[in-house]
């Protein structure tokens, strides 16, 4: 909680024989040889008024066999 309005979470995740898209054709048997991840990720809620948040999140993914990735989204949420 940074301030009573604005509050900053961040995560951080490792992924052992972690299995994304696969690079050949099928699906292995087990988790044998398949590469590790690491996943990290920020989430920022801001109260605008009473009632009414504003709240942002960003997660970037980093596995050792594929592509990197960057995802998030933007909410604003209303509380009745």
């Amino acid at each position: 909680k940074a301030t009573d309005k604005l509050k900053i979470t961040p995560a951080v995740q490792y992924y052992g024989n972690y299995y994304g898209t696969p690079t050949k054709v099928g699906v292995p048997d087990d988790f044998d040889g398949l590469g590790d991840a690491w996943k990290v990720g920020l989430t920022v809620d801001y109260q605008i008024v009473d009632n009414f948040y504003a709240k942002a999140s960003v997660q970037y993914l980093d596995p050792d066999d594929g592509d990197d990735s960057t995802t998030g989204y933007f909410r604003l949420q209303r509380s009745f």
